[in-house]
Formats: structure tokens, sequence, C-alpha cells
């Protein structure tokens, strides 16, 4: 059997888009996120040894990352080889920010003694990370689709993208989608202060800022909640 020639591959996809969404075609490159993610790691490691139980532990995970929405829980499986590395599985929530999940086991203590069984913790976790990251890249390309071409907006859909649900979920996209593009949250709020940001860096807050620069109603609104998702409240309105 001859091998699958991507170029082929993908020209098929091209032209059979009830079979798979031209959108779905494009590969998520996680890389860039994870060097955000790899200071959060570098945040926890300048503490160790961390002299904590594992549910502590699990406390400090979940609050060096909780603004990237990964989410550690304690699962206790009871066989020492299941424990290796202290991480069993993970997953990716259906939710508005697509929260990711990583299930560590009590090892974790073990783990934060010493650096070298922290680097070895700290690879497998970034195996798993990996996975779901590209799940959470798919979910902000299927987002992408609700945004829609034409320079007007109707009146069905101002009332969409002036909800206040959807400006909630779609000020989580531009954080993400920014992350994606290894932006950290202090440039990306120096993004949104600007005003003037690019389709290229996101088209998500491109959109809100071109459509709706005549209603600040809209755009503060927005604003609070990049504020509020990226420092926990919003302190500033823009």
């Amino acid at each position: 059997m001859k091998p699958y020639n991507p170029i082929i591959l993908t020209q098929k996809l091209k032209y059979n888009s009830h079979y798979l969404p031209k959108i779905y075609e494009a590969v998520i490159r996680t890389s860039k996120y994870e060097k955000l993610l790899q200071k959060k790691f570098k945040i926890i490691e300048s503490k160790i040894p961390i002299n904590l139980d594992a549910s502590n532990i699990i406390k400090l995970f979940n609050e060096v990352f909780k603004n990237n929405y990964i989410i550690f829980e304690l699962k206790d499986m009871g066989s020492d080889e299941s424990q290796k590395y202290s991480i069993i599985k993970s997953k990716t929530l259906n939710n508005n920010t697509q929260d990711i999940i990583i299930y560590v086991t009590p090892y974790i203590k073990k783990c934060m003694e010493g650096i070298f069984l922290f680097i070895l913790f700290q690879d497998h976790c970034f195996k798993l990370l990996r996975h779901e990251l590209v799940h959470r890249g798919q979910f902000i390309n299927e987002t992408k689709q609700l945004l829609p071409d034409r320079q007007v907006l109707d009146k069905v859909e101002w009332k969409y993208y002036s909800n206040v649900y959807e400006t909630m979920a779609f000020a989580n996209m531009i954080i993400e989608t920014l992350r994606f593009e290894g932006f950290d949250d202090e440039k990306i709020l120096k993004i949104v202060n600007s005003g003037k940001a690019t389709e290229e860096e996101s088209e998500f807050l491109f959109f809100y800022q071109t459509r709706f620069r005549n209603n600040r109603d809209i755009l503060n609104k927005l604003y609070k909640y990049i504020y509020e998702y990226i420092k926990g409240e919003a302190k500033n309105i823009l």
C-alpha cells in the first residue's frame, strides 16, 4: 500500500466539505502556548522541595494554572505501577472555557521532593497537555465560524453579539487565541488597551473593535470580561 500523500489528501478534503469542513483541516500548533505554561511550571519548580501533603500540592497547582483553565484533581488508583510520574489521564471539558482536567495520584507528593522527579512529572504532564490543547484549539476554530463576513450587522446579529453571555464567551476566546499565538497575559492586555488589534492577532477582538467601535457600552463590556478572566476582577474598564 502506498503511503498517504499529505498534499493530495488535503486537496481531497478541500473539495469534500460535506465530509470535513475546511476549518477542521487547519493543524493546531501548541508550541507557543506550551512556552507560556512552562513559565507556570517554573513558578512551582522554584518552590521545590515542597513539603505539603498531596491535597495542598493540588491547591498550589490550581492556583498557579487557574487563569489557563487547567485543573488538577487528585485520584488514588491504589497501584504503585499506575502511579508512575503521578499522572493518570486528562480530558477537556465541553464548556465555554474548555477546561482541561489533569488527574494525578498521591504520588505527586514524591514528585515535589526533588528536581529530577519533578521534571519527569512535568514532561509527562506536557504530553497530555499537548493533546488537550489541540482540542481547545479546535473549539476556537469552530467558534470562528460564528463571525459574520459582512461589514454591517443586521438586527438579529447585533442582538447576538451584544448579548452578555456571548460577549463573555468571546472574551474568553480572545484570550485563548492570543495565548495560542504566544502572547502572555500582560501583552494581551496591551493589545486590548491599544484598541487596534489586527485580524492576524485575534479575529474575535478585531471583529468587536471594528463592528462596535461606535458603541462603547458593548466594547466596555467585552474589555471588562477580558480583565476579569485575566486578573480575576475588573479593576480597569477602558
